[in-house]
């Protein structure tokens, strides 16, 4: 009875554990590039990732407007108009916020 208890305790604190603590950085890596090329006006914004010990990619991380994320290959050139364009996009923003 005592060692049925034990075990229920051992497991309900691994649950606790595994809850606590954050999620591992290679969740968060680029695994493989989509084959398709997105369009500009789909996406919201983009960042990089660098090959570290968790990711082994260089990669393009687009947001589109869903809040999901799209990664694309740096060297394509499609990967580069898209980033020109919302390098664009976001300065034709701030200039419209500095003219206010």
């Amino acid at each position: 009875m005592i060692s049925c208890r034990v075990c229920v305790l051992a497991a309900l604190f691994s649950l606790l554990i595994i809850t606590l603590i954050p999620t591992t950085q290679s969740a968060d890596c680029c695994l493989k590039f989509t084959r398709r090329p997105v369009h500009c006006r789909w996406l919201k914004g983009y960042t990089f990732q660098d090959i570290t010990s968790s990711c082994d990619l260089n990669a393009v991380i687009f947001q589109n407007l869903r809040n999901k994320f799209v990664c694309a290959d740096p060297s394509q050139d499609w990967t580069k108009r898209v980033q020109r364009c919302l390098r664009k996009r976001q300065e034709k923003k701030s200039q419209l916020k500095k003219r206010v």
